[in-house]
Parts: structure tokens; C-alpha cells; sequence
């Protein structure tokens, strides 16, 4: 279980960093550039979202609303 986190918060990395090299450039604002900025927006919340379901399920024991 361990690992697949791993990999995740190294692919959160990448995309942060991805989103941090974009966002510091300076570019005219086209409509591509808006599209790829939409599109990591997505891939972080996935990314965020598919972390927090790896924990919630590794600490589903703990967790006192689930039965």
C-alpha cells in the first residue's frame, strides 16, 4: 500500500512542479495555455483525490465512520 502512495505524491510532485515552471513564465494568454492550465488544474485534484482515497482506504480500520 505503501507504494502506491509513493507514486502518487512523486506524480503530485511533477505536476507541481509542472504547474510552478508554467506559471512563471511569462506568455501571452492563449487559448491553448488556458486549456493546458485546466488541465493540470484537473490532474492535481485527481491526483489530491486519489491520495486521500489510498489513505482512507489503508486507514479504513481506524476510521470511526465506517462500519
Amino acid at each position: 500500500m505503501f507504494s502506491m502512495i509513493q507514486f502518487q505524491v512523486a506524480g503530485l510532485v511533477i505536476v507541481l512542479f509542472i504547474l510552478f515552471m508554467h506559471l512563471t513564465r511569462r506568455t501571452r494568454w492563449l487559448v491553448t495555455e488556458r486549456i493546458f492550465e485546466a488541465f493540470l488544474t484537473v490532474v492535481l485534484i485527481d491526483l489530491c483525490l486519489d491520495i486521500a482515497s489510498i489513505f482512507a482506504i489503508a486507514y479504513r480500520d481506524k476510521n470511526p465512520f465506517v462500519t
